[in-house]
């Protein structure tokens, strides 16, 4: 008797068995590829259902022939679908069916399948996946992911910190993004937007322009064509430096956005068949001219100040500065002169590429004050009055948006209302140091300086005369005859805020007689009396030149600007790992859009960011 029931056992275990690696009679689920994963990564998995499912949905992953979600190595997520109650947080989805969610994945991945579950009953199995390993350097927590001073942004770590079921479903894409400002990281905020598939942006800029800092002065009411112009924001785009020591050139990874940023604007405004205006063309940035004025006390015979070749020459004319340390002076010194640098025509080009991308979905002359984030909706309310409006009246506009980027600069948000962000965030809205600077650009009949005794072809220079700071003498139209613009005076800090305390023409005829000084009577037969200064400053739309962080605020406050608060990311210059610079700008626009896609489950399209865009600091 005790063969017979051990035959049966033997023989149900068998059929039990068999029973168990049946395939799935009717799969509800159908898993999309690709079928690829990797160790320690992050990405999304995109399903189709065959079927109406309802009920709690979980997608595990394990071996291929589990049938049970207690067997896989490791459950990905749950969520509610269809007709449960608990499905309402899915109406953007067809009939609350999510189909995209993200996969953080396990290091200890090894081949297998994903599976999903309804109410614990198995509805559909992928294909088994190809495992590879992640090539980046593992970290243990996101705080290292990003130590301000090496590779800063991780992506799988930033996911890492949140709650498995709070980032398992993806988002839609028909979310509504606000960007406050227009300047450089605002627009390419745009761009990479549209670039995957979101398309319901609008930005907010509280002057009349497009570009922030990026500001070209026309003097006289000429024309571009008329070479008129001059820089009074950024004015060169370094590309390579030299070192002297072994006579190498290196090239300035970090610049490179700038120039894929004008090849993308150029493509895309070709293929449009825009005004050919709107093509971003570089040409080269002279940097260092042999006859620029050098910062010293001797003067030449006739009075004039003397140029680099000629302290080179004869080092008696230097006056012999005093520094605590001046073999790092001197290194400093030679570093700014050693590099080499393309700047556009006119660098107004490059925002004004962003024309046909911005239009219809920029408002100018809104002056945000206030952003107030909704509890019970979970999304913001934006309240901007018109710029130049009257301030005691109460003709404000409220919009509203799901999330916002946010590329004020934080010493104009000093005076916003804001939701109540975490400490972190507030100190660094409240504390980080923002430089002054001034810029004078003044027209003369002729370029005079092209045609001196020691003529001066492009180029920057300094002089000891106080308040001037740097001379910059225009790289374009080189031996053009015409009138001509110098930029006569830019001055930073401490030298900006007292010039800039000064009744604008008394400025003026200060720098003019320096340019007399440094140049000879020339400067006073040749001065038109056209000229332009921007105290930035004093600049309402941004009350600064560039953020200086001081020690130790760069390490403290950069973690805070790679944390989403209240739907809202914080991006430009002041929020980037190096300041000052466009490319700063482009950076933390990149980062902010990849850290608004993880948020909202787009890892294919962070990846894609990633993939397209030179953003060294940036790991997804």
């Amino acid at each position: 008797m005790a063969v017979v029931w051990s035959t049966l056992l033997t023989a149900a275990a068998t059929l039990c068995q068999t029973t168990l690696a049946e395939p799935i009679l009717r799969e509800t689920v159908s898993f999309q590829g690709p079928f690829i994963v990797e160790r320690n990564g992050i990405q999304n998995i995109k399903i189709h259902y065959n079927g109406a499912l309802n009920g709690e949905l979980s997608v595990s992953y394990g071996a291929c022939d589990m049938r049970a979600a207690f067997e896989a190595h490791h459950e990905i997520g749950r969520t509610h679908i269809g007709s449960h109650p608990a499905a309402k947080r899915h109406l953007e989805w067809t009939d609350r069916r999510p189909t995209k969610f993200v996969w953080l994945v396990p290091e200890d991945v090894s081949s297998g399948c994903l599976h999903a579950f309804v109410d614990n009953q198995l509805v559909g199995r992928s294909t088994e996946h190809v495992v590879m390993s992640r090539k980046t350097r593992k970290r243990a927590t996101f705080a290292e992911a990003t130590d301000p001073m090496g590779p800063w942004f991780d992506g799988v770590e930033y996911l890492k910190q949140k709650q498995p079921d709070d980032v398992f479903v993806a988002s839609v894409k028909n979310k509504t993004f606000g960007i406050l400002g227009a300047g450089i990281s605002g627009l390419h905020t745009g761009l990479l937007l549209d670039s995957v598939g979101i398309h319901n942006w609008k930005i907010l800029e509280s002057s009349d322009r497009t570009g922030g800092r990026i500001r070209t002065t026309y003097l006289n009411g000429t024309t571009p064509d008329d070479h008129q112009h001059h820089e009074l924001g950024p004015m060169r785009f370094p590309h390579t430096i030299h070192d002297a020591e072994t006579n190498e050139t290196y090239p300035i990874n970090d610049q490179k956005m700038i120039y894929q940023l004008a090849d993308v604007l150029n493509e895309i405004n070709a293929n449009a068949g825009a005004d050919p205006s709107l093509q971003v063309k570089f040409i080269p940035w002279i940097q260092v001219s042999d006859n620029a004025p050098v910062a010293t006390k001797k003067r030449r015979p006739d009075g004039t100040v003397p140029g680099r070749k000629e302290i080179a020459a004869d080092p008696s004319l230097m006056t012999n500065a005093t520094y605590s340390n001046v073999t790092a002076a001197k290194e400093a010194t030679e570093a700014l002169d050693d590099f080499k640098a393309l700047t556009p025509e006119r660098a107004n080009r490059l925002p004004a590429a962003f024309e046909n991308i911005v239009k219809g979905r920029i408002s100018y002359k809104t002056k945000v004050f206030s952003v107030k984030y909704n509890e019970d909706s979970k999304n913001l309310n934006v309240t901007w009055r018109e710029t130049g409006s009257n301030p005691w009246l109460k003709n404000t506009t409220t919009e509203q948006f799901d999330f916002v980027f946010n590329s004020v600069p934080f010493n104009l948000l000093k005076y916003w209302e804001l939701p109540p962000h975490s400490s972190l965030m507030r100190r660094a809205i409240e504390r980080t140091v923002f430089l002054g600077a001034v810029k004078v650009a003044m027209q003369y009949k002729t370029r005079f300086w092209e045609h001196l005794d020691q003529p001066i072809i492009g180029g920057c220079g300094r002089t000891d005369i106080y308040g001037i700071g740097q001379i910059c003498y225009p790289s374009y139209n080189i031996n053009g005859t015409g009138p001509g613009v110098m930029l006569t005076s830019y001055a930073p800090d401490a030298d900006a805020v007292v010039s800039c305390a000064m009744p604008v023409e008394e400025h003026i005829a200060y720098i003019q007689r320096a340019m007399v000084e440094i140049h000879g009577p020339i400067a006073d037969e040749m001065w038109t009396g056209n000229y332009e200064r921007h105290c930035w400053e004093q600049d309402e739309h941004h009350a600064g030149a560039f953020a200086v962080p001081i020690v130790p605020q760069q390490q403290l406050y950069l973690p805070a600007f790679w944390q989403t608060e209240f739907n809202t990311v914080f991006i430009g210059e002041h929020t980037s790992f190096t300041h000052s610079w466009v490319f700063s700008a482009l950076e933390s626009s990149t980062r902010g859009t990849v850290q608004m896609l993880l948020d909202l489950g787009l890892v294919d399209e962070a990846k894609q960011i990633t993939g397209t865009w030179m953003a060294r600091w940036i790991s997804v």
